[in-house]
This record gives structure tokens, C-alpha cells and sequence, in this order.
């Protein structure tokens, strides 16, 4: 929401988001919880050693960026896949079967069978062999982390666009226009001169699926487009961008947009 204040030689405009502006704030917190998600859960070193014996015993470590947990299983049977089927994917998980029950190898399911089918083949092997000892590693730290950094650093992009503000203040005394903006990552201040400026009119947009969105903003002789606002606004606020430039134009001297270029 853009606020105009006017004196004899100032006029400035100032544009602030709110924090449910142009991006919501959940999509932030969905965001931060995959990246959190990736980090703790994806992103383990997941080390199942077993010591062959009657019955075969083992300990699973899974360790992460924060944690180091050490399960120790007494009487592993077999080891079989399990199928999680989802409305547009499969993903399978190495189950460890116990008298007490099922463990995952993972704390995840993923889609690489062939790797998941191959881990089931050796555990069930080394069950049926008098080999004394078996050591299966599985380190999704890279990925894990790789992923979760993206989300991270998607999330605090998301910020950046929510915690902004933008002031534009045209200055007559000074015969400048002077631009500040403010976000979450950025302090960026800009100044032109006011005989540059050709026009001020309101941006249209329109998204893939035909919806509009409007922008206040000023047109340099260079052909520049130097926004007013900090994001677009829907076509039910667009009178008010309309209004918003008709007050700038009058304040500058300039002719009132052409229809066509409105």
C-alpha cells in the first residue's frame, strides 16, 4: 500500500509490504520447515553394522548436522522394501525386520529402487552366510544438505520480498527525484534528475493464466521504467495507482497519460 504526502516542493510517495504482502506467509514457514526438514531428516549418515551370530545382531547410527543416534537391533531377521505409493509417485524404503518389530534402514523413503533393492540383497546374504561381519553406509549428507540449503536460501528470499519498502520523493527546490529502497538484504538509495523524467503512468501485467496486475511507476526520456511501488497490485486497486499518478503529473507539470498508455 502506497501513501502519498504533498507540500509546495515535495511530494513523496511511500510503499511498504505487509507481512501477508505479495508472498505469502506461509509459503515462508513451509519453506523454512524443508529446509529444516532436509537438514535433520534427509541429510544423515546413516551406518547399519551387523555382527553375524544366533541371531544376527546390529547397531543403526544415524547421524546429522546436530544429532548422533545409535539404535541397537538384537535379533535382525530379514530385511525386505516397502512400498509408500503416492497419487503421483512410488518411493520405497529398506525395512529391517525384528522380533520386536520393523525398523527403516532410513527415517525416509526415496525413489531409488535399484540402491534400495541392492541393500536388501546384502543384508538378506550376509544373514544366510557365515561372513562375520557386515558394514552398509548410506551418506545423504551432500544432498541432504544441498537441498536444504536451497530451500533456505528460498525462504530468505521470500523474507526479502515480504520485509520491504520502497520511497520515492520528488524534490522540486532540489530538482531531483530520489529513490530509497529497503529489504531484508539490501540499502539502495538513487537519485535522477527531474527533466529525465518523461512520464508517469501505471504498469500493466499479465500473468500466464490472463490475470492483470498494475504498478505506479515513472518512464526516464532513456526509456528506463523506475517503479514507484514495491510490488504490483490487483485490478481492484487500480483507480487508486490511476489517481496516485494523475497527483504525481500534476505536481511535475506533465501532461495526463493517453489512454492507450494508461
Amino acid at each position: 500500500m502506497s501513501v502519498i504526502t504533498q507540500t509546495s516542493s515535495v511530494l513523496k510517495v511511500c510503499n511498504r509490504t505487509s507481512i501477508l504482502g505479495t508472498v505469502p506467509l506461509g509459503l515462508i514457514f513451509r519453506l523454512s520447515g524443508l529446509a529444516v526438514f532436509f537438514f535433520i531428516f534427509i541429510g544423515r549418515l546413516n551406518i547399519l553394522t551387523c555382527v553375524q551370530g544366533n541371531p544376527v545382531s546390529c547397531t543403526l547410527t544415524r547421524e546429522s548436522l546436530f544429532t548422533k543416534n545409535t539404535i541397537t537391533i538384537q535379533d535382525l531377521k530379514w530385511a525386505e522394501i516397502h512400498e509408500h505409493d503416492s497419487d503421483d509417485s512410488t518411493t520405497y524404503q529398506v525395512l529391517l525386520m525384528t522380533e520386536r518389530g520393523k525398523l527403516g534402514l532410513t527415517s525416509y523413503s526415496s525413489s531409488d529402487l535399484y540402491e534400495k533393492q541392492k541393500q536388501v540383497d546384502q543384508i538378506n546374504a550376509f544373514i544366510r552366510s557365515s561372513q562375520p561381519v557386515l558394514e552398509i553406509r548410506q551418506d545423504d549428507r551432500l544432498s541432504g544438505y544441498f537441498i536444504g540449503g536451497l530451500f533456505f536460501i528460498f525462504g530468505l528470499a521470500s523474507m526479502g520480498q515480504v520485509f520491504n519498502s520502497l520511497t520515492a520523493v520528488f524534490d522540486k527546490s532540489q530538482g531531483k527525484l530520489y529513490l530509497h529502497e529497503v529489504s531484508l538484504f539490501w540499502n539502495r538509495r538513487h537519485e535522477y534528475p527531474l527533466y529525465q523524467i518523461l512520464k508517469v503512468d501505471v504498469e500493466e501485467k499479465t500473468d500466464s493464466d490472463g490475470d492483470c496486475s498494475y504498478r505506479l511507476g515513472v518512464v526516464l526520456r532513456s526509456g528506463e521504467r523506475l517503479p514507484l511501488t514495491v510490488s504490483f497490485v490487483s485490478p481492484s486497486q487500480k483507480q487508486d495507482e490511476e489517481n496516485k499518478a494523475t497527483q504525481i503529473r500534476q505536481f511535475l507539470g506533465l501532461r495526463d497519460a493517453d489512454p492507450e498508455e494508461a
